[in-house]
C-alpha cells in the first residue's frame, strides 16, 4: 500500500475553513480533513459511494489523534 497524498485547497476569507486538504485513500474511499474557521474544530470525513461518516476534534484532540496514529505507523514498521 501507498502512502496518500493530500491536497490543500485554497480557503478565502469567508470560507467555512481556515484549511481544507483532501485525498483518495483507495479505489473506492476519499477522505477530507479540515479545520473549521468558527470555532475549535478538527473535521475528519470518510466518504464513499454510498455512506459519510465525520468526525469532530478540538484542536487538542486531534493532536492526540494524530500522535497515536503516527506511533502506530512505528510500531507497524518496528520503530516502537
Amino acid at each position: 500500500m501507498s502512502g496518500i497524498a493530500f491536497k490543500t485547497s485554497p480557503c478565502e476569507r469567508n470560507s467555512f475553513y481556515l484549511r481544507h486538504s483532501s485525498a483518495v485513500v483507495d479505489a473506492e474511499h476519499h477522505m477530507t480533513i479540515g479545520a473549521a474557521r468558527g470555532g475549535d474544530a478538527v473535521q475528519i470525513c470518510l466518504s464513499d459511494n454510498m455512506m459519510q461518516s465525520y468526525m469532530l476534534f478540538t484542536a487538542e484532540q486531534a493532536r492526540s489523534v494524530a500522535a497515536e496514529l503516527v506511533a502506530c505507523a512505528d510500531a507497524l514498521q518496528g520503530r516502537a
